[in-house]
């Protein structure tokens, strides 16, 4: 692991703004001292890899440790005075502050007036603990006043209304616990394969609340309700059904603005899900929009850049593999792929985005197998196989093993083929995710291994595609063909043009 630590961390933390407001908050507090931690903070910041001893070579300082010490601190003093007007909770903090100083400097009618905004927006952003504690804080202020009728009203409202806002924290907290199961299916599983599969996944939708939209009665409730739902319906492989929720969830954060700033990796999120859909359903319109929303989305953190970045290159990979354009695809990996790397480095550091990996790595694989270069596919697929958790997103694993042993057929490696052959069912047998697919693809590489007359290879191919659009259909087997689309590669194999080709005629037969 590189070398690190948290200063360095910080400052490649921060955004542009944060940088400037950090060297004119130097400049403006510590005047004595600016050029020194600026020196300090601009050396950090230009360094790839934090280098310690660069640094002290080259500003020679006596007390380093100290100074670097003072510089996170005054990095972070900084940042608590930028978002202090930047935030919904900074805001809120500074004018409970601001109660606080007026009340004990008996100025009650400043007080109430800082109480009231506080309280406002709190309401706007459904931040019920705080609305309570606010509650809590007007009765202080009503018996600082002696206000003896307008203290005895007062508790009376509250009697009244506390046990609503309890009750929205705690429909919070239900969708919110449910909202982390789902989270954990999704850790482990693409689709379901089975009829057992999908009686589990059921059984997490028989929750009361979550059978009618109308149990969520606050935003975040609301959110994470179709979320469920919508991840529900892809564990599913209903598409349609997973895009009318998810582009549910989005419309939420339309109609609610506010929400939209304070929650924006929530809201980033709900579109990026929205437009994956959108390709799924291949609803080109839809995609198209929100692609470029998605694009224009003001980010205000490197988390949320880092993590726009990556999808907006998996949509683009995905848009073009499925068009058949996969010379614009391999333009986008051969520009884009190492910034992509190094995302995923910090990625798997944090344990984020393990969902959004594999669909990098499919239509990478999907890119390079259509545009006639297996062994790029197999490169690539040889450093997945090597490094991927096999037990985080199973059946991704699975499906890359599957892919696997066609590529070695494309290449034809018939000796590894048939070692491969046994290492594969051993593995799928052992995990039990030898479904229909993973059998038939197994028949057919042992008896293609055999065949060395092209005319019935050529059969073989046709068996395997026949075969494979029967399977198509049926509701278990078909969301397979979300990973990489083999009936297509079976009619290049079969009819001598590329996948390309084969693409734009069934395009044209559509």
């Amino acid at each position: 692991m590189k070398k690190t630590d948290a200063l360095f961390e910080l400052i490649h933390s921060l955004t542009q703004s944060e940088k400037r407001y950090f060297k004119l908050y130097s400049s403006l507090m510590y005047p004595a001292d600016e050029k020194r931690y600026v020196a300090l903070f601009e050396l950090i910041e230009k360094q790839k890899e934090y280098d310690e001893k660069k640094i002290k070579e080259r500003l020679q300082l006596k007390f380093f440790a100290q100074e670097k010490r003072h510089l996170l601190l005054k990095v972070m003093e900084c940042l608590r005075v930028y978002h202090g007007t930047h935030s919904v909770e900074g805001e809120m903090n500074a004018h409970l502050l601001e109660f606080r100083i007026c009340l004990d400097k008996s100025l009650n009618g400043l007080s109430r007036k800082a109480l009231y905004r506080a309280k406002k927006l709190a309401q706007e952003h459904e931040r019920f603990t705080d609305i309570i504690h606010i509650n809590k804080l007007e009765t202080e202020l009503l018996t600082a006043e002696n206000n003896v009728s307008g203290l005895t009203q007062h508790i009376d409202e509250l009697r009244k209304t506390i046990p609503g806002l309890v009750s929205k924290i705690d429909n919070q907290l239900a969708f919110e616990k449910e909202h982390l199961g789902f989270i954990k299916w999704n850790r482990i599983t693409e689709f379901v394969r089975s009829k057992n599969e999908q009686v589990e996944l059921d059984k997490s939708m028989q929750v009361t609340f979550l059978k009618d939209e109308k149990n969520a009665i606050t935003f975040d409730s609301k959110i994470r309700y179709y979320y469920i739902h919508g991840l529900y319906n892809f564990l599913s492989g209903n598409f349609e059904k997973s895009a009318e929720n998810f582009n549910k969830q989005f419309n939420c954060f339309e109609a609610s603005p506010g929400f939209q700033k304070t929650e924006k990796m929530t809201y980033a999120r709900a579109m990026a899900n929205a437009i994956l859909l959108s390709l799924h359903v291949k609803d080109t319109g839809r995609f198209k929009l929100l692609l470029s929303r998605l694009e224009a989305l003001e980010l205000n953190s490197t988390q949320l850049k880092e993590h726009v970045k990556y999808w907006l290159y998996i949509f683009r990979l995905m848009q073009y593999n499925q068009a058949g354009h996969f010379d614009k695809a391999l333009v986008l990996i051969k520009n884009d792929s190492k910034e992509m790397e190094e995302l995923e480095d910090r990625f798997t550091e944090t344990q984020t985005m393990y969902v959004e990996r594999n669909y990098v790595l499919f239509n990478t694989l999907s890119a390079y197998i259509g545009a006639g270069d297996p062994k790029k596919a197999l490169k690539s697929l040889n450093l997945f196989l090597n490094q991927a958790d096999a037990d985080l997103k199973t059946d991704s694993y699975c499906m890359a093993r599957i892919i696997y042993l066609f590529i070695h057929f494309e290449l034809g490696n018939a000796d590894l083929l048939e070692y491969n052959l046994k290492s594969t069912y051993r593995y799928l047998h052992d995990k039990q995710r030898l479904f229909r697919f993973e059998r038939t693809v197994m028949n057919f590489i042992k008896s293609a291994i055999a065949i060395n007359n092209k005319k019935s290879q050529v059969d073989v191919l046709k068996k395997l595609r026949d075969e494979l659009i029967v399977l198509k259909k049926d509701p278990f087997e078909k969301n397979v063909f979300e990973y990489f689309d083999f009936i297509s590669w079976l009619e290049s194999r079969i009819s001598g043009k590329s996948i390309g080709e084969v693409l734009k005629l069934k395009k044209v037969r559509e």
